[in-house]
């Protein structure tokens, strides 16, 4: 795959088959065939973790459990070997479940992925680097240190002289500088690094499943996005939409953030926009006109 660095996310998914949550698992490339023999033993990265329904409750407690859905039950597949907690002090709950669980929490993110050893240890890393105490800049960005966190994995990486999958919960981070080395980062140590929510997975209602191919001109949607985790979590349920369209992966030409009374404005110079809208609100019963009455609501739109 690195000889070849032209392969759509389709023709990727289809050669990989696991690839994405092999990375999510902590399962390297190479140990996807061998799961019966060796469980995969993955290192958790979180920022915090104290309340129930939190990123790292909802993720970590599925890693070392398993889930229930639809009336079946899935068991984990890998072992989480350690887990490092950036606000420590205030995550008792995480505290907790690694105690009852006899997970050891390391003090210090290398101790976690080598295990207290010299080099790497784990098969796969996990950074949950959502909630906690962390202040937001003039543009309000929350400074969640998930490039921080990156950073001392791979610090690891290199002394090791070798990698593993890296799964990074929601966005890299909110400095484009940072979440670029990040990746470029994963591509010159030769690691897969995968990033995301669970939205894109979550169950709909109504349940729309769109085929591949399906003929795609315009797309819209409308989320209550009160800070820049849940505008991606929109730009994200967008993405699962409109990543199947006729021709597959033809590449973003260009973005364009517009807010406030502007927005509006541009709505109205594309009828089309307007148009969506309006399908929207009538699919909830809503007047027309109702998401422009109310500013703080954010629209995500593919043309």
């Amino acid at each position: 795959m690195d000889s070849n660095p032209f392969f759509t996310r389709r023709e990727l998914l289809g050669i990989t088959g696991m690839a994405s949550l092999a990375a999510l698992t902590g399962i390297s490339i190479d140990a996807v065939g061998q799961t019966q023999q060796k469980r995969p033993r993955i290192a958790v990265l979180a920022t915090y973790w104290a309340a129930t329904r939190s990123h790292a409750d909802w993720l970590v407690t599925k890693l070392i459990d398993g889930y229930w859905w639809q009336g079946a039950y899935t068991p984990s597949r890998v072992d989480v070997a350690s887990i490092y907690i950036h606000q420590h002090d205030t995550s008792l709950l995480g505290q907790k479940v690694a105690k009852a669980k006899g997970i050891p929490i390391f003090k210090t993110v290398g101790e976690a992925v080598t295990l207290g050893g010299k080099e790497l240890a784990v098969d796969g890393v996990v950074i949950v680097g959502e909630h906690g105490d962390y202040p937001t800049d003039l543009k309000g960005h929350w400074l969640l240190p998930r490039w921080w966190l990156y950073n001392q994995v791979i610090r690891v990486f290199e002394q090791s002289k070798r990698s593993v999958p890296v799964f990074n919960d929601k966005h890299f981070s909110y400095n484009w500088d940072d979440a670029k080395w990040m990746f470029d980062k994963s591509r010159e140590l030769g690691f897969p690094l995968t990033g995301g929510s669970l939205l894109p997975v979550y169950y709909r209602k109504p349940e729309i499943e769109l085929d591949n191919d399906t003929p795609i001109k315009h797309s819209i949607v409308i989320g209550g996005a009160s800070d820049e985790g849940a505008i991606f979590h929109c730009i994200e349920l967008l993405q699962a939409f409109v990543e199947r369209r006729q021709g597959g992966e033809t590449g973003v030409q260009s973005v364009q953030s517009i807010r406030g009374p502007e927005a509006w404005k541009w709505v109205e110079r594309n009828s089309w926009a307007g148009k969506l809208l309006d399908s929207v609100a009538a699919n909830f019963n809503l007047k027309q006109g109702h998401f422009e009455e109310r500013p703080q609501t954010d629209i995500g739109i593919v043309e």
